[in-house]
């Protein structure tokens, strides 16, 4: 492509970037938003703060064991 075309293209594909780039930034940040929301509402009011803590804590006990038994292999696939 020479000439008017080509220079159309190149602004069309950058519109492209710029477009779909913007949507995966408001996709992500909706997300995030969503996970801030979520942990607000987990930790406020403060009596709720220790069964997070503990939650957390059993999860992360409970994937290392099924690490350490290469269980976890199974489930993920290669």
């Amino acid at each position: 492509m020479k000439g008017p075309i080509n220079w159309s293209a190149k602004i069309g594909e950058y519109a492209l970037y710029v477009g779909l780039g913007a949507v995966f930034a408001q996709t992500y940040m909706g997300r995030l938003g969503m996970f801030v929301g979520f942990m607000q509402s987990m930790t406020i009011p403060p009596w709720k703060t220790p069964y997070l803590v503990a939650s957390i804590i059993i999860v992360f006990v409970v994937v290392a064991a099924l690490d350490k038994a290469k269980l976890i292999d199974r489930w993920i696939p290669e």
